[in-house]
């Protein structure tokens, strides 16, 4: 059998060269060998390394890889550890300095597997996730995008439409946290009052603003 860190990296490049219509089959394919437990689990550890360290699209890539691997074994990802990890490097300063937004996408696509309804109040975890929330929410504004690169704000919808669902899978609440993003929202995009006026709401805000509440309301 091949090394593990060449199992690694055959799927990071199998991901990284996959078309969108080609994801859900290899997602499809690697649940299964998740569950028929042909993949070491050295291989994972391989990945969340290359998603902490690495930069550039393999860091994406990597995350994306772990959250199909947990589509089949949601321990891959379901952690107090690893999800601090991924707050960390997936959503963190980094992340938010390179306007990484695949990464953001494959980190929200990842905590989707989280069974948050089993979570123990006050624990390590639940922190965790806590934190999360509020960090998922900060995105979801738009609180990263650059309003003088429409560049920027492209590649936040994709990430922000998995973010949001990722929010109301691991929140407790996520209505009363969406109801404070949206009302945040009318504020950086109409003003502190909501009455600046068409004529000075900025466009990439305002196509932020309605992405939003449309994904948020579905």
């Amino acid at each position: 059998s091949l090394p593990d860190n060449q199992i690694a990296q055959n799927l990071l490049s199998l991901v990284g060269r996959a078309s969108v219509s080609e994801i859900a089959s290899i997602e499809e394919a690697l649940a299964r060998l998740v569950r028929e437990e042909r993949i070491p689990a050295d291989v994972f550890l391989i990945l969340w390394s290359i998603a902490a360290k690495a930069s550039g699209p393999a860091r994406a890539a990597a995350m994306l890889v772990l959250s199909m691997g947990a589509s089949a074994d949601r321990s891959i990802v379901d952690s107090a550890s690893r999800l601090r990890l991924l707050l960390e490097e997936s959503i963190g300063d980094v992340t938010k300095e390179r306007r990484d937004w695949h990464t953001v996408r494959s980190a929200a696509l990842a905590l989707q597997r989280v069974n948050a309804a089993k979570v123990e109040p006050g624990s390590a975890k639940a922190i965790v996730l806590e934190l999360i929330s509020e960090r998922l929410c900060v995105i979801i504004r738009g609180d990263w995008c650059q309003d003088d690169h429409p560049d920027d704000t492209l590649g936040w919808f994709s990430a922000a439409e998995q973010c949001i669902t990722a929010l109301f899978n691991i929140c407790t609440c996520p209505e009363i946290e969406c109801a404070e993003v949206i009302r945040t929202m009318i504020c950086t995009t109409f003003g502190a009052n909501g009455d600046n006026g068409a004529s000075t709401c900025h466009s990439l805000r305002l196509a932020r603003f309605f992405f939003a509440i449309g994904h948020i309301a579905l």
